[in-house]
């Protein structure tokens, strides 16, 4: 599902008397969202179509409720590997990351892959700039 939208991210913190914030906001993005995939334990390479430009992401969020890899563009010579822990959101934003995207090329489908017998889902949320 694609729409326009204003999103906003935000980090907080609490560590005994220490509390902070960073926001970070789109406006006029777009996103992409994948609602809850179900992907059932000893699943190889589940395919689903998920294209994305790459230079246009702002926003990335990948979640898995079981730990799962994904796999771009090819199950069996993928151009990226990003193994996911379960519950623990993979987040990457374009001005506030230190590290560079994991997501290196145009991704026209993932493929999952669910080693472990508990049924797990998969969901993500991609915001791009859609200006041209």
């Amino acid at each position: 599902m694609t729409a326009a939208a204003t999103h906003t991210q935000k980090i907080t913190w609490t560590a005994g008397e220490i509390k902070g914030e960073k926001a970070y906001s789109l406006s006029n993005g777009t996103y992409l969202h994948f609602p809850s995939l179900s992907i059932p334990g000893l699943t190889t390479d589940q395919e689903h179509v998920f294209a994305i430009d790459v230079s246009q992401i702002q926003i990335l969020i990948l979640l898995a409720s079981v730990d799962m890899t994904l796999e771009t563009n090819s199950g069996a010579a993928p151009d990226n590997t990003i193994a996911l822990k379960a519950n623990v959101p993979y987040v990457w934003l374009k001005d506030d990351s230190y590290d560079a995207c994991k997501l290196t090329v145009d991704v026209t489908k993932i493929y999952l892959t669910n080693a472990g017998a508990d049924d797990g889902t998969f969901e993500a949320l991609v915001i791009y700039d859609s200006t041209p």
